[in-house]
């Protein structure tokens, strides 16, 4: 199978190291595949990631139809997304890669990895999807 990988910008040192903590649980989660329960994820996981999903299941009031369910993204990252994670590292200041192999196609895409990242102020800026590479320009912050 192809390596797979995301360039991304370190917009904020601290939040990148945050990041690669819960990358390797992550990993592990995804090796062991037994899906770690999401109250866990709930606690170690910053506010300041959490905040862009919704924590609360429909119909609370404090649900938010424009925001991704936080359940539903953990999920994905530790059990549906067929990858094995590899690893993840700066490669020059303010740049890093992280790279994954696939273990079948379809595997599930990139995309929620890519959101689940930008959280945690790691901007992806160009990903190996295996059969192309592209470049990502963000319309929003």
């Amino acid at each position: 199978m192809p390596l797979l990988y995301i360039i991304f910008e370190i917009l904020d040192r601290s939040k990148f190291n945050k990041f690669l903590t819960i990358y390797e649980l992550i990993k592990l989660a995804n090796m062991d595949e037994q899906p770690v329960p999401v109250p866990y994820w709930k606690e170690i996981i910053p506010s300041y990631s959490k905040k862009y999903f919704n924590t609360v299941e429909y119909p609370e009031t404090e649900y938010d139809c424009s925001k991704m369910d936080f359940a539903h993204i953990i999920n994905h990252l530790q059990r549906d997304l067929e990858v094995v994670y590899l690893d993840c590292v700066e490669f020059e200041p303010g740049k890093a890669r992280l790279e994954l192999v696939p273990e079948a196609f379809p595997y599930g895409g990139l995309s929620n990895l890519i959101t689940f990242m930008k959280t945690f102020e790691c901007k992806a800026i160009k990903v190996d999807l295996g059969n192309d590479i592209q470049s990502i320009r963000w319309e929003t912050n």
